[in-house]
């Protein structure tokens, strides 16, 4: 009788700033290679308290968050010890994070020598390479010397890094650009949906919706989405949907609720719907009511919210700004004030062959670069290649 083969799959480390199941790119990004993955990964999960999403997640209940800013000298050295004896139990053959804290951390780590040289590492900048702070640029910096990959989610930042990072030309080979996907949810479109959504939320069948979604804080730039809102106060072909995300604490819960009550008062309540702390689930539909979707932010190294829109036929128009203008793809639907939004939102509005072409051009770009397949291949290729020694 032969005996068993026994075949060892890869074990691949996420590491995660906060609780996994807060709203954010990354916990989304890990989520989802996770559960598409499985077969061919052994994926593993360290993070800070929050609910367990499955055996292979570890856990630290001690600590609130990773979050390195604020933690005196004695709480810093208990988490690098916790972190790497986790790690250790692991015993990883990549270590792929793409979070800023745990970035410092894995360097901290490095340094000290409580983590082994041997261990693969892919690092995914989720944000804008010259607008972090001091400390996690020199991580950045450190990180790539001892990388295998480094990954952009546009080509803007990958620029960014060519143009400010003094010794790109030395580790040029290290970078990849892939871009963020909305998620499994959104890779398929149902036509009767939207006027399923619309219908539940009482909205007019001719009447014209433009939605906003983000998290209430400053990056966004509510004050902008008010005054692109209020032009509307006496348009009663315009309705506008609101989805606002707060930071878990009960004060932004009540900034959020007193801005859209302020927006209620100045246009009226009968044109806004609100909600706040949806689930990715709900957002997922609240997109088929919408026509036009639109992000005000003042900076944006991808856009997330609107490659979702693109998905759900929405056209969508956003600030110039990092790499939201390259997910966008086409200038005129760039603006940088509220009086230009309005013109583009006008045009749109105000013409049905426009509107068609709009929502056709985001629905096939979605599907053309941002689909959750393309996604999925990408980093599936990037992890045998480096597993393989090929990088």
């Amino acid at each position: 009788m032969k005996g068993k083969i026994h075949v060892t799959i890869p074990k691949i480390l996420f590491l995660s700033d906060v609780d996994i199941s807060t709203p954010g790119g990354a916990q989304e990004s890990m989520k989802i290679l996770m559960e598409e993955l499985g077969e061919s990964f052994e994926f593993y999960l360290i993070g800070p308290s929050g609910k367990q999403i499955n055996k292979r997640h570890r856990v630290l209940n001690v600590y609130k968050d990773f979050i390195v800013r604020g933690k005196g000298p004695l709480e810093l050295m208990n988490l690098t010890k916790d972190l790497s004896n986790e790690i250790k139990k692991v015993n990883p053959d990549i270590i792929h994070v793409q979070m800023p804290s745990t970035l410092v951390l894995l360097n901290l780590l490095f340094s000290i020598g409580l983590l082994s040289k041997n261990v693969e590492i892919v690092y995914t900048d989720r944000g804008v390479y010259g607008k972090y702070g001091k400390i996690t640029t020199l991580s950045v910096n450190s990180i790539i010397k001892k990388a295998n990959k480094i990954v952009t989610t546009t080509y803007v930042n990958k620029n960014n890094y060519t143009e400010l990072y003094k010794d790109y030309e030395k580790h040029s080979r290290k970078f990849e650009v892939i871009y963020n996907t909305a998620g499994k949810i959104f890779d398929s479109y149902v036509d009767e949906k939207s006027k399923e959504i619309r219908a539940k939320y009482h909205i007019k069948e001719k009447q014209f919706v433009v939605g906003f979604c983000g998290r209430y804080n400053e990056q966004k730039n509510w004050p902008l989405t008010k005054e692109i809102i209020e032009t509307y106060a006496k348009d009663t072909n315009i309705k506008f949907i609101i989805v606002l995300g707060s930071d878990g604490t009960q004060q932004n819960y009540k900034d959020a609720t007193e801005y859209i009550d302020s927006l209620k008062g100045k246009v009226g309540s009968n044109k806004i719907l609100s909600f706040i702390d949806i689930t990715n689930k709900e957002m997922a539909e609240l997109y088929y009511a919408m026509d036009c979707f639109i992000l005000t932010s003042k900076w944006e190294s991808f856009g997330r919210t609107a490659v979702e829109a693109m998905a759900r036929k929405n056209a969508v128009i956003g600030t110039g700004v990092d790499g939201l203008s390259e997910v966008i793809g086409n200038k005129q639907y760039i603006f940088n004030t509220a009086e230009e939004a309005v013109n583009i939102v006008d045009s749109i509005m105000n013409s049905r062959e426009k509107l068609i072409e709009s929502k056709e051009y985001f629905y096939n770009r979605y599907h053309s670069l941002f689909g959750y397949r393309i996604n999925i291949q990408k980093y599936k290729k990037l992890y045998r290649e480096i597993l393989s020694g090929i990088v």
